[in-house]
């Protein structure tokens, strides 16, 4: 009878950033005036284009096992509007990842896909 051998996890740093891109409600003193734009819907203030990091680099993950992040997204839809809405999907390499789309330095990002 031969035992099989189990790789047992190990844990490593995150390569990189993985980030959605969203719009929040804007906040003066955490956002910066050029991200501002009034929402078609409600009227409401908000910071357009900023980053939610789900995972970053750094943090600790373990081998061989899946990690699995949730994250709540809100839309609104208009009854009879017709309209396209996206949730993109982002890798950052560098260990300083902004708040904001904007701010990203070029080249150091991809854009992996919508939602």
């Amino acid at each position: 009878m031969s035992e099989r051998a189990v790789a047992q996890p190990y844990m490593r740093p995150c390569a990189a950033n993985f980030g959605i891109i969203v719009n929040r409600k804007f906040v003066p003193v955490k956002h910066n005036r050029r991200d501002a734009f009034q929402d078609s819907h409600g009227g409401e203030w908000k910071a357009r284009d900023q980053i939610d990091w789900l995972l970053r680099k750094g943090n600790v993950i373990l081998s061989g096992i899946g990690t699995t992040i949730m994250a709540e997204l809100n839309m609104t839809f208009v009854r009879d509007e017709v309209t396209e809405r996206q949730v993109k999907f982002l890798i950052y390499m560098r260990e300083d990842a902004p708040d904001a789309y904007a701010d990203l330095k070029s080249g150091m990002f991809v854009s992996v896909g919508t939602l």
